[in-house]
């Protein structure tokens, strides 16, 4: 398959438009959003076990933007670059 792929981040992260208005970067609302359920509710996404994220790949990721969230969150862990996230978290 020569079909060129598009980076997971860019596919799952919303393009950034401001229209007049004050909008939040989409990698500002990763550092700081958190888990809503389970055994790690309340904390942030980027404190996940990284074997917590690979089950939810393999079970399969929540439906809307926490999925895509935490799949992105995957591949920023995947790749070791968590800590450019740390300088946004609030």
């Amino acid at each position: 398959n020569g079909a060129r792929r598009e980076p997971l981040l860019c596919s799952v992260l919303p393009p950034i438009s401001a229209h007049g208005r004050s909008v939040t970067h989409p990698l500002d609302e990763l550092a700081n959003a958190r888990m809503p359920f389970g055994q790690y509710a309340g904390r942030r996404l980027s404190e996940l076990p990284e074997a917590y994220l690979v089950w939810f790949e393999r079970e399969g990721w929540p439906h809307g933007k926490l999925g895509a969230q935490m799949a992105a969150m995957l591949e920023i862990k995947h790749n070791g670059l968590v800590h450019l996230l740390k300088p946004l978290v609030r």
